[in-house]
């Protein structure tokens, strides 16, 4: 009788095994009890599974059952039952319902007519398969069947039209139905540790997908042309399946961030770009994919040791960048690359490039600085139409034959050798075609020490269209006989030498602006230096001159003079400073002027001013 629940000082009640057919409202209130028993009774209200239970478990689902009525929401977790409780057809109206971490092995069919669901969890069970009846759940969002016994998905599944979340992991599913490709509002689709074998061509249609974790299957292929569209994707998980190679489709998801694909049998992308890890292969696969558009490649910083063997079927590219890698040779399928016009190999450890690369007639940009180059195949000589070539910080101590064939040269750069001479070994007219050997390699530096056995200079035919010519830090004895034709030039840096004589022929240099010789041996400059008119920059520094001539007091465009470290001596008497009105910076420093030139006070540009000679001097030499 409800009428119990004034006894206050009841705290024991076992009315277990009797014939009551409903359990007693009263005990709702009945909280201060330490012991109640009711189970065994023939309860109507309640399954006779359920009645078997603890009483705790038994009100606990009455509870439910009438919250269930009222919000919609069926909550079954963890009741160790074996079966969905049959009374919870005569619920209407659920939203949501859990019957997750139990035994049940059988969804019963009127869990279809739930039509107003929106999330099923049903994982942790042992369910074997789920009815056909499901496609009524038009309205399901999200459905967990992870941990149970499946081995199939339900044609039905695809009417769920609304389903944004999936999962069916830890299972026993052969196959993801074709059928899935309706779901076009799905973000979420796990099914790892499965037994796939393939991944539908169909599954393109889920474009809305942005987590997609299928590792530990079976897998043996991805299809590029299903995930090409995928565009939404932000995590991939295919670690430990039968993969032999990835798409080159994977660059077309930008979104992608997290991409596991360990373990597989990949042998596609090479191991050595796979050993880079999720985060630069995507970046390769993107730059890869991204080519075959623009015909633009830049795989720079990735650690490269070999050109990877898959990227020699691309052959359209016009713009290769390989830099900063740790490249020991190039391989000749980039020969094939016809259409060419850009090439930079900086920053690895080549000693040479192929033979065939002077095939590839269209280059005009070719830069191979900073690498471990001592010999280049004459062969280059085809590359006739380069405009810009970067030579500098190699090991090269043969200036290369074939710059003569360059005659649209307009950036040279050859500083940071080892060239003893602008001029080429022609004592010998042979072509090398590889290394030179270590005694024609004496042949060569012998011949370029003894100017008599000279019979030809390499740079007498340079480039009339050549403006940044860079030779510095080498071993250069004298400028050669290059410039008459260098017309165009507008820099030149002869910096880091051992050169003694600044040619009078250099005038002829009128579009000359920067001119750089500094550390060298120059003990004097040319009277007719003032016919460089355009000259904005000229840097003399760490020399041997001794004076200036007073002809250089009409350069009036130059900005910046520097003759710091030389022999100047005495009172500036060679022309007036003021002269140079345009001077922003004047570099004495290191000389022995007792004094600074008169009329500085009147550069009024100027910036920067260093007379101090070596008695006084201090380090400002920020260059």
């Amino acid at each position: 009788p409800n009428t119990l629940s004034s006894m206050r000082n009841l705290t024991e009640l076992r009315v277990n095994r009797n014939k009551m057919s409903a359990i007693p409202k009263c005990l709702n209130t009945m909280d201060w009890m330490k012991t109640l028993k009711i189970g065994e009774n023939l309860f109507e209200d309640i399954t006779e599974e359920m009645s078997t239970k603890s009483t705790a478990t038994m009100l606990r689902y009455r509870d439910m059952l009438e919250k269930a009525r009222i919000e919609h929401v069926m909550n079954l977790s963890d009741m160790a039952i074996r079966s969905v409780p049959p009374e919870l057809a005569g619920v209407h109206g659920l939203t949501d319902l859990n019957i997750s971490n139990n035994q049940i092995t059988v969804v019963p069919d009127f869990v279809a007519g739930y039509f107003d669901l929106l999330h099923w969890d049903m994982s942790y069970n042992r369910i074997t398969k789920l009815p056909d009846s499901l496609h009524g759940l038009k309205h399901l969002l999200t459905l967990k069947m992870d941990h149970n016994q499946l081995s199939e998905i339900p044609n039905a599944c695809s009417s769920l039209v609304s389903l944004q979340r999936i999962s069916g992991s830890y299972n026993h599913i052969l196959d993801i139905t074709d059928n899935l490709s309706c779901l076009e509002q799905l973000t979420f689709l796990d099914f790892q540790f499965n037994e796939l074998g393939s991944i539908p061509l169909n599954l393109s249609s889920l474009v809305n997908l942005q987590t997609c974790i299928l590792n530990n299957n079976k897998i043996m292929q991805l299809p590029g042309t299903t995930i090409e569209y995928m565009t939404a994707m932000t995590l991939l998980h295919l670690h430990e399946n039968r993969l032999q190679e990835l798409p080159w489709e994977l660059g077309e998801m930008q979104q992608l961030t997290d991409f596991s694909y360990h373990a597989n049998e990949l042998d596609t992308p090479t191991p050595e770009i796979l050993s880079i890890g999720a985060i630069d292969l995507m970046n390769y696969m993107k730059t890869v994919n991204k080519s075959k558009k623009t015909k633009k490649l830049a795989l720079t910083r990735m650690r490269l040791s070999l050109y990877p063997a898959e990227l020699k079927t691309i052959t359209v590219i016009t713009d290769l960048n390989l830099s900063n890698n740790k490249l020991l040779e190039i391989d000749p399928v980039v020969a094939r690359m016809k259409d060419l016009v850009a090439i930079d190999f900086s920053n690895n450890v080549l000693n040479t490039l192929p033979t065939a690369l002077g095939k590839c007639g269209k280059l005009t940009f070719l830069d191979m600085s900073f690498n471990r180059i001592s010999f280049l195949p004459d062969s280059l000589e085809g590359l006739t139409g380069l405009t810009v070539l970067k030579m500098n910080d190699n090991r090269m101590v043969r200036m290369p034959v074939f710059l003569k064939a360059m005659m649209k040269l307009q950036n040279l750069s050859l500083n940071n050798n080892e060239f003893l001479t602008v001029s080429a070994d022609v004592k010998s007219s042979e072509s090398f075609v590889t290394e030179p050997t270590n005694e024609q390699y004496k042949a060569i530096i012998a011949a370029a020490t003894n100017q008599l056995e000279l019979k030809q200079k390499l740079l007498d035919s340079v480039s009339p269209d050549l403006q940044i010519l860079n030779l510095a830090n080498n071993k250069l004895l004298e400028w050669g006989r290059w410039f008459p034709n260098a017309t165009s030039l507008t820099h030149l840096d002869l910096d880091f030498n051992n050169i003694k004589l600044i040619p009078s022929a250099a005038t002829q240099l009128v579009n000359l602006r920067f001119f750089s010789s500094r550390h060298n041996r120059l003990k004097q400059m040319p009277l007719v230096i003032s016919a460089l008119t355009a000259l904005l920059s000229l840097q003399l520094d760490r020399n041997l001159i001794t004076e200036v001539p007073p002809s250089m007091r009409l350069l009036s465009q130059l900005t910046r003079l520097t003759l710091a470290h030389n022999k100047l001596m005495g009172k500036w008497a060679y022309f007036p400073i003021s002269a140079l009105s345009n001077l922003t910076e004047l570099r004495l420093t290191g000389n022995q002027l007792p004094e600074p030139p008169t009329g500085v006070a009147r550069l009024a540009h100027l910036k920067f001013f260093d007379w101090r000679p070596v008695s006084q001097e201090i380090n400002l030499d920020t260059d």
